[in-house]
């Protein structure tokens, strides 16, 4: 019976626990508000490296807009290149596994990292990072395979 009572004394505990410690911030949503709304470009570049040797660059003017997303926190909605994001820590994070196509890269963008971060005033860094899809270099007659690191500063709103 003791035993029983220790027991039952144990569950009790563990529930009120769990249920004091949900209010705690455990499972509240990200504040999105430092996020959403359409940030223009003040300067950004998209710099491709490929294993022959070549390096391109691709700058970026379109706007970023950010907004609520349904299977993530924000949606990056580029008509392009749309990236899925949650937010942590004040930084909206890429979700892994995402693919576009920027008319302006030559294969299909895998993107492995990639971060949107707001910071004091009206300014957000963006930076992400992955590989492109391997083509065929006709000259060399063989298969190149290519990097791509985009990094970025926007200002929220207008030019």
């Amino acid at each position: 019976m003791k035993n029983l009572t220790r027991s039952i004394a144990a569950l009790i505990l563990a529930l009120v626990l769990s249920a004091s410690s949900a209010g705690c911030g455990e499972g509240s949503p990200p504040d999105l508000t430092p996020f959403i709304g359409t940030w223009t470009v003040a300067a950004a570049a998209i710099t491709v490296l490929c294993d022959d040797n070549s390096v391109k660059a691709v700058s970026v003017s379109d706007p970023t807009v950010m907004v609520m997303g349904t299977d993530s926190d924000l949606i990056d909605d580029d008509p392009t290149c749309p990236v899925l994001y949650n937010v942590s820590g004040g930084v909206a994070h890429a979700l892994p596994g995402q693919t576009c196509n920027n008319p302006e890269v030559i294969t299909l963008m895998h993107l492995l990292n990639g971060t949107f971060t707001p910071g004091k005033g009206a300014m957000a860094t963006h930076n992400a990072s992955g590989k492109l899809d391997g083509y065929i270099n006709i000259t060399l007659g063989e298969t190149v395979f290519c990097t791509f690191n985009e990094m970025g500063v926007y200002r929220r709103g207008g030019n």
